[in-house]
């Protein structure tokens, strides 16, 4: 499973958030989040399905089609 770093960005600041704001909502640190967009690391699933939860789309909507 690959998660598309650039979709959680795009609706992260669709939304008005910073990074720190994002990983506040969640439980992440914002480094963590920074990390996750640029696809460094992959976010756990309980991470993962907070983040779709917090952005309003589903777990499998963060997931490139790749």
């Amino acid at each position: 499973m690959r998660v598309d770093g650039a979709k959680i960005r795009a609706l992260r600041t669709a939304n008005g958030w910073n990074q720190r704001e994002l990983g506040e909502r969640v439980g992440a640190r914002e480094a963590r989040v920074g990390c996750w967009e640029r696809g460094q690391v992959e976010p756990s699933l309980t991470h993962l399905i907070k983040v779709a939860r917090a952005l309003g789309v589903t777990a499998e909507g963060l997931v490139r089609d790749d």
